[in-house]
């Protein structure tokens, strides 16, 4: 498959809004936050992501068929069964799962705030994104739109590590790009002749010594 579409994912720890509520017919839904707009992820590897406000717009108009994962590998819904809703408001990509009787223990871990955060996995093309550097001298990476929605729902691992985040090869090499194409500062500072150098302090044991703090007396010289 060409870089421009590999798959990616993100976690983001921490999530405001996971939680566990009855619907009005009694059944158990989980819902959360896949993405938050205009949120910094961590350290991904070299850049720093940011989702913009519209993003998901294009996409959901596609009416995607998202599962709804647990740990991105158990599926405990799915939005083409009715199990799943994704939703886009003003903080981002909502969803609510309805989860199965299988997943009862996943259902708890959250009830008990063990599992905080949320996972999203999608495709991005390099036309719909901008790279550039911020006034720190980071790479920041602006998605302005997702062509693919692949799977939401609730992890337990911490937000937006890098070790636990699958990052686009193609992400990568622009950022290798930008690292190379950065100008190398050189030290042109002259060296100092060796007769200008300023000759080491010699003291002697029984001589005064003055600091910022007072005056001393050497006794004994190494």
């Amino acid at each position: 498959m060409d870089g421009s579409c590999e798959l990616e994912r993100r976690l983001i720890g921490e999530v405001p809004g996971l939680e566990v509520k009855e619907n009005e017919n009694g059944r158990t839904v989980i819902r959360g936050y896949a993405a938050v707009f205009e949120s910094e992820s961590q350290d991904l590897g070299g850049f720093v992501e940011i989702v913009e406000r519209g993003a998901f717009d294009d996409v959901m108009k596609t009416n995607p068929d998202v599962f709804g994962k647990y740990n991105h590998t158990q599926v405990i819904g799915r939005t083409s069964s009715g199990t799943m809703r994704l939703f886009v408001d003003e903080r981002g990509l909502r969803y609510e799962i309805d989860p199965p009787r299988s997943a009862a223990a996943v259902v708890e871990l959250i009830e008990r705030g063990d599992v905080r955060g949320s996972s999203f996995a999608f495709r991005s093309s390099p036309k719909d994104e901008t790279w550039q550097r911020d006034a720190a001298g980071r790479m920041i990476r602006r998605i302005k739109k997702f062509s693919f929605l692949g799977d939401a729902g609730p992890v337990d691992t911490p937000a937006y590590l890098a070790t636990e985040t699958y990052v686009s090869k193609r992400a990568l090499e622009m950022v290798n790009e930008q690292r190379a194409d950065s100008p190398v500062v050189e030290d042109t500072a002259e060296p100092v002749p060796a007769e200008e150098r300023a000759a080491p302090v010699m003291y002697a044991a029984g001589d005064f010594v003055a600091w910022d703090g007072g005056v001393g007396r050497v006794e004994h010289v190494m």
